[in-house]
Order: C-alpha cells, then sequence, then structure tokens
C-alpha cells in the first residue's frame, strides 16, 4: 500500500500575514539558502529509526525581519521514503522563531501522514547570541489535524524551563561542532492525555540542531537524534 507523502497533506498554515522587508538573520538555526543537512533518529536501543533530509530551500524577507523555508524529506529504517514536509523559521530583530514541533522527531506525527495540519502559536524563541546559564523563554505550538476538512485531534507541545547548560564540543559523522548545550522539558498533549519528557540539545552557529537526546519522566533515555551530513 502506498503510502501518502507528507507534503501534500501536511499543511502548516502560519497565524500571521507576511508583508515584505530586507533583513539579515545569523544565529544558532540554519538560514541560509540552499545549505542541506541530514539528521538520524535513533532508538533506546541505537537502532535507527528515521532519517530527514532537509534544504533550506529559500530565505525571504518579511514585514519586519526574515524567513527561511525549509523542505525535509523523511526516509525510514529500510531507506523507504515515508513523507514529506515544509516549515519555517523566522527572524526578527536578531530573534528567531521556530514551532516547537519542528524541533523534535518528525516520527511523532507519523499516524496523522495523510491528513491536514495547522500550526499556530508563539514557536519557540532563540536569540541570535547564546550564553552559559542563559535562561531562554518557554512556548508552545498547536496543531490542528484535519482529514477531509473534519476536525480529528488537536495536539499542544508546550516547552518550559530552558536553559543553557554549556558550551562544548561535539563529533558526528557530519564533523566537530562548537555547540550549546540546551535542556527543556515538553508536555505533548492531546485530548485525552499529556505526555512530558525531557530533551538536551546541542545548537552549532549556522547549523542549528547536531545533536538530541529525550528523556521519559523517569529520566530514561528513549532515543536521540544526530546530525549525520551537511552540504551545500
Amino acid at each position: 500500500m502506498m503510502k501518502t507523502p507528507f507534503m501534500a497533506a501536511m499543511v502548516y498554515i502560519s497565524c500571521t500575514p507576511l508583508l515584505f522587508s530586507q533583513n539579515t538573520c545569523e544565529g544558532y538555526l540554519p538560514f541560509e539558502k540552499d545549505f542541506s543537512f541530514e539528521q538520524t533518529h535513533y532508538d533506546a536501543r541505537g537502532k535507527v529509526s528515521s532519517i530527514s533530509h532537509s534544504i533550506v530551500a529559500a530565505v525571504e524577507p518579511t514585514r519586519d525581519g526574515s524567513r527561511a523555508l525549509i523542505h525535509s524529506k523523511l526516509i525510514d529504517e529500510k531507506g523507504q521514503e515515508i513523507g514529506q514536509r515544509d516549515f519555517q523559521i523566522s527572524c526578527k530583530g536578531g530573534v528567531f522563531r521556530v514551532n516547537v514541533n519542528d524541533l523534535l522527531n518528525p516520527g511523532m506525527l507519523d499516524a496523522y501522514q495523510s491528513m491536514d495540519i495547522t500550526a499556530c502559536g508563539e514557536g519557540l524563541q532563540f536569540p541570535a547570541e547564546l550564553q552559559v546559564d542563559q535562561s531562554l523563554p518557554g512556548g508552545s505550538t498547536v496543531l490542528e489535524v484535519a482529514s477531509n476538512g473534519t476536525a480529528v485531534v488537536t495536539l499542544t507541545y508546550t516547552v518550559k524551563d530552558r536553559k543553557v547548560e554549556a558550551r562544548e564540543q561535539i563529533t558526528t559523522s557530519a564533523g566537530t561542532f562548537d555547540c550549546f548545550r540546551l535542556r527543556e522539558t515538553v508536555d505533548y498533549q492531546t485530548m485525552l492525555l499529556t505526555h512530558t519528557f525531557t530533551t538536551v540539545s546541542w545548537f552549532a552557529r549556522n547549523v542549528g540542531l547536531v545533536k538530541q537526546e529525550t528523556y521519559d519522566q523517569k529520566g530514561k533515555l528513549s532515543g536521540w537524534m544526530e546530525l549525520t551530513k551537511t552540504g551545500e
């Protein structure tokens, strides 16, 4: 049975209308046109669960800043494509903003591949400059999932207790990167249940997310992601 690509079904709609002006942004998220990166996701046993191939398809001016449009293709552990998606990172006044779910394992939305998704909320903020012991503001993203125009479920991601813990070098198959380590708590809420987990993430300047570990409520590692390839 053929799986429906994410791009045909998952539509991320900005809640803010966009007008245009010129701006240049540089920080700890990918924001250079044609920059490509591969991220490999592993389960708790170290087995590959999925691989995402992404590229900054465009960088466009907005009314008060810029936005980077990112196209991503998701591959399963057998090398088969299981979906595509598009998302954006915005930049205004030296502060970047991205939806919470766009920094987490895309496999969390596997159950909604063939449905329409509208993302709203303030998302997460990342200042252009980071420093150790810095506390960052929390944020949230609400995903409204619908099928053929009928609402199916509402998913809410809320992030809190965000703090920059350390600056350290991280080595993956993509190279060695000078990173800031960030810890945060994530509440993932459906209509019936709330799951709380912790992420520890390493961000490199002009590259973005190099590594991310996810821990359950008991502090047990449930999976991780590594940057495995970059290119232009």
